[in-house]
């Protein structure tokens, strides 16, 4: 996520909490822990587009990396395309300022006027940000019981969870803070680790079987890949580019080439170098844009379409109206694609948003058949969390 994007996401998240209150069911969180972070599509076109529909949805995810086996890159499997209810945590948030965690058979509510994003299982529950729009966002533990723990200082922003769900990480809020990403501990609360780094305004984007991958503003192609206990290294992205996604099986995608921002590249990593694989380029900017655990495929919701990085070859998704352009799709596996759309632009009236009605789809990202998930709800906003 850029820097454009945050504050983005922050003033939407004041708008959300003033206007607009915010293959199979997946495990409980204290049965099973994924491994793939979703982070912020870093597309300042988008972040144009998403302030005149002043967006509320916001994403990033920690992910089951389950693999696909020795076929070939998005081929399809005997596993069927169902209805199912999401495997992905996700936040329905009302315009009467109530917002509720969904996870499975989890249904939370939060007490009124409390909203979640980017919620991740982990240990004994979920992490997620945690406010009300007029304090402002912080980390905290929603407990499988309904009770908020925050966690770590009040500055501290964008909780990680680890691949094992046991540790969270974060970054300062406030760029006058001392720079570092800091690692607690669930369960205790405790700090355990820090990594000092240079004065800048902090991301992280995943947090892989490879390390934390961090960035920051002022270099934003530098990243800073950290393996608490075993040391750090870097790695140079293109110049003017940033990271999007990083896979389990270590392919990354990148984009926000400056004149180019309807393209991304996937590519891996050798020594600190990215090494070019695949590049794309949507019909728009690039929106709503997440890349499988297996490095396999990517979806570009823009363009409402899948696309074989090995290959090339670009599958359309059927899907009836528009992807939501602030983080619209999450993988639950390298086969299906959950996918929220919505039916014409939010907009406000006479002091009242009005949100645009939305539904969630599954598609296979391998023939590019969807399925309705949840319908859409009478002024009601889908957010995901991290899977």
């Amino acid at each position: 996520m850029n820097d454009t994007e945050n504050r983005l996401r922050e003033y939407l998240q004041t708008k959300a909490t003033t206007s607009v209150p915010a293959d199979s069911h997946g495990p409980g969180p204290e049965l099973t822990v994924s491994t793939r972070r979703r982070t912020w599509l870093p597309v300042t076109a988008v972040a144009a587009a998403l302030a005149v529909t002043l967006l509320a949805g916001i994403p990033y995810l920690t992910s089951l990396a389950k693999q696909s086996g020795t076929a070939p890159a998005g081929s399809p499997t005997a596993k069927a395309l169902t209805s199912a209810m999401p495997s992905v945590p996700y936040m329905v948030q009302t315009n009467d300022r109530l917002s509720t965690l969904e996870d499975g058979d989890h249904r939370i509510k939060l007490p009124a006027g409390t909203f979640a994003v980017s919620a991740a299982r982990v240990a004994g529950g979920w992490v997620a940000s945690i406010g009300s729009g007029t304090k402002g966002y912080r980390p905290a533990i929603i407990g499988t019981d309904g009770t908020i723990r925050p966690i770590g200082p009040e500055t501290e922003k964008h909780p990680l969870a680890s691949p094992d769900g046991k540790q969270i990480a974060v970054v300062p809020s406030n760029i006058n803070d001392p720079s570092r990403i800091t690692i607690f501990d669930v369960r205790s609360g405790r700090e355990v680790d820090s990594l000092p780094m240079p004065k800048d305004d902090l991301r992280l984007h995943a947090w892989t079987k490879d390390g934390i991958w961090a960035s920051g503003f002022k270099n934003w192609n530098v990243l800073t890949v950290w393996q608490p206990g075993k040391g750090k290294r870097t790695i140079n992205l293109p110049e003017g580019s940033q990271l999007v996604r990083a896979s389990q099986t270590g392919t990354v995608l990148a984009g926000e080439w400056p004149d180019r921002h309807n393209c991304a590249k996937a590519g891996t990593v050798e020594g600190d170098k990215f090494v070019l694989t695949r590049e794309y380029c949507g019909k728009t900017g690039l929106m709503s844009v997440d890349l499988a655990p297996d490095g396999r495929t990517m979806v570009d919701g823009g363009s409402k379409a899948s696309i074989n990085l090995t290959t090339g070859a670009v599958t359309k998704l059927q899907l009836p109206d528009k992807v939501q352009p602030a983080d619209g799709v999450v993988y639950e596996d390298s086969r299906f694609a959950l996918v929220i759309t919505q039916k014409g632009e939010d907009h406000g009236s006479n002091n009242t948003w009005i949100t645009a009605p939305r539904q969630m789809f599954r598609c296979d990202v391998t023939t590019g058949r969807c399925k309705v998930v949840v319908p859409a709800r009478s002024a009601t906003m889908y957010i995901f969390g991290q899977l």
